[in-house]
């Protein structure tokens, strides 16, 4: 039987508890237990398969298990994330301790520092070749000498997806493989797209079993997720190889200073052996997810959120792109009309930061961000200091019992009327990246309640290679072509509340239909 429950809880189920409860994705689920169950004591408790769960839904608390308690829940656990990657093998979401810094420290280096600059000019020229392609596709069907020419529908996630493959792709192996510009649809680089694709559906249909059926049977979705997995290894394993045969040569100078070769020439940080090509590969592929899924689908719901915004009567949120759309024609028109490259360039754009800040406070990329109290020893306590709101409460100190998962939602937390100064849940939801202007002009800083790459020691590592990458595929979008939502989107948008058809696997964000939007291209005087 479950362990009694300590707090306020949903209904539960015979064994499945409230796992049941979370299939499809989840988020609404959350949202909805947030406002029902978590509001007086700023958590409430969740069972899943007879596992004591805390859903955390204030972020007050958040922030203290995260930063202040990171010592004492140091580990997210065998989440579903985790298991999203179907491996026992060292890698960032499933270690702790050494072995967890020491990835850490590779992953960092290989999307910060000087790598950041490097990596500025390839997201720019990668995004360039996407504008040529969408260009070419609207000549193609309309002609080069219609001045009138109309528009294209295009899949902007998928597009961006392609973007951000082949920056990634670059980032940790130091090669260039053209993703967005691949012809040949048998060719290395459409395998690798197509393969990271069917691996994400895949996993994401073995996720919505939630009792975990797959791990039994060899079922089709089994077999379809272990050939996509293979071909990554196979991709991955061939770079290994040819990794190894320079750093072998001894010729320091030939041998590319990226993730790659760190894990290559890595010792584990307990045995002292080197690390296994499993191991290799599992670091290698969520580093890709990370990497390129995540930033994708925020420029993919920034652009559909900006379009969307500007068929609604509310006139802050009516302007936002076209705000959006000034300040870069403004840099691009002060740089000789070239797209930004370098970090400082990328800097200055700050409405476009909004916009994407925005679209992560209603469409975080991850669901939910995960800690652990360990089965073993006596759990642990969350202090909590009060806030400027919340002075009548006083210091407060949150028990953890052994064993009790910790569920903290970014996605929960951005849609908390009360976080975010507005008087209801219908205003909360409406995406006006002006409160982010609003926010500087007061001096305030983004409230807790903003975590969408998580916090604490455990922060997403690549969030400024995320917040350049996104921002600089945006400029060059909305630079050359004019967007509206497709007939299709505005259909799906209607009858879905005004929301963008996101749902959520393991965790992560993934879209269950594409996300189409009208490309036209723009005529600057």
């Amino acid at each position: 039987a479950p362990p009694p429950p300590t707090s306020a809880r949903p209904p539960t189920l015979p064994i499945a508890g409230n796992s049941v409860d979370l299939v499809g994705g989840g988020a609404e689920t959350l949202l909805r237990w947030a406002r029902r169950y978590g509001v007086q004591e700023g958590l409430h408790e969740v069972s899943m398969l007879q596992k004591r769960v805390f859903h955390v839904t204030d972020p007050t608390i958040a922030r203290a298990l995260m930063y202040d308690a990171s010592a004492t829940f140091p580990d997210r656990g065998m989440s579903a994330v985790a298991r999203y990657f179907r491996e026992d093998a060292a890698g960032f979401v499933n270690t702790k301790g050494g072995r967890w810094m020491s990835y850490r420290k590779m992953g960092t280096a290989s999307v910060n520092g000087g790598a950041l600059d490097r990596l500025a000019g390839k997201v720019t020229d990668t995004s360039e070749v996407l504008v040529r392609n969408w260009n070419a596709r609207i000549d193609d069907t309309y002609g080069r000498e219609n001045p009138e020419n109309g528009g294209v529908e295009v899949d902007v996630a998928d597009a961006s997806q392609a973007v951000t493959l082949e920056v990634i792709h670059e980032a940790l192996f130091s090669e260039s493989i053209d993703v967005v510009d691949a012809d040949d649809p048998d060719g290395e680089a459409a395998t690798l797209k197509r393969s990271f694709r069917e691996y994400n559906v895949a996993n994401q249909d073995l996720m919505n079993d939630v009792l975990q059926m797959y791990q039994r049977f060899d079922t089709t979705e089994v077999q379809r997720r272990e050939m996509h997995r293979s071909r990554l290894k196979s991709h991955f394993a061939k770079r290994s190889d040819e990794r190894r045969a320079l750093i072998d040569a001894g010729e320091d100078f030939s041998v590319p200073k990226d993730l790659l070769t760190a894990l290559l020439t890595a010792s584990d940080p307990d045995t002292g052996a080197p690390l296994t090509q499993d191991e290799i590969d599992l670091t290698l592929t969520e580093m890709m997810v990370a990497g390129h899924d995540t930033t994708a689908a925020t420029v993919a719901c920034a652009l559909c959120a900006l379009c969307a915004a500007v068929e609604k009567s509310d006139p802050y949120e009516a302007s936002a792109l076209a705000d959006v759309v000034a300040e870069i024609d403004a840099f691009c028109d002060a740089n000789g009309g070239a797209l930004p490259r370098t970090t400082k360039d990328v800097a200055s754009l700050v409405l476009t930061e909004d916009a994407m800040k925005e679209a992560m406070r209603l469409y975080p990329a991850v669901l939910v961000v995960v800690r652990e109290a360990e089965e073993l020893g006596d759990g642990g306590d969350i202090v909590v200091e009060p806030g400027p709101d919340d002075s009548a409460r006083g210091r407060r100190t949150i028990r953890v019992p052994p064993g009790t998962g910790l569920w903290m939602s970014p996605y929960v937390y951005g849609r908390l009327p009360k976080c975010w100064g507005e008087d209801s849940d219908e205003a909360v939801a409406r995406y006006r990246p002006e409160r982010w202007a609003a926010m500087r002009e007061n001096g305030e800083s983004a409230p807790d309640a903003y975590m969408p790459f998580g916090g604490g020691p455990r922060v997403c590592l690549g969030s400024r290679f995320a917040t350049l990458e996104g921002k600089t595929l945006l400029a060059a979008i909305l630079r050359n072509f004019e967007l509206e939502l497709s007939p299709g989107l505005r259909r799906r948008m209607r009858e879905n509340g005004g929301e963008l058809p996101v749902t959520y696997a393991a965790g992560l964000m993934t879209f269950p239909e594409p996300l189409r939007l009208i490309a036209r291209p723009r005529r600057r005087e």
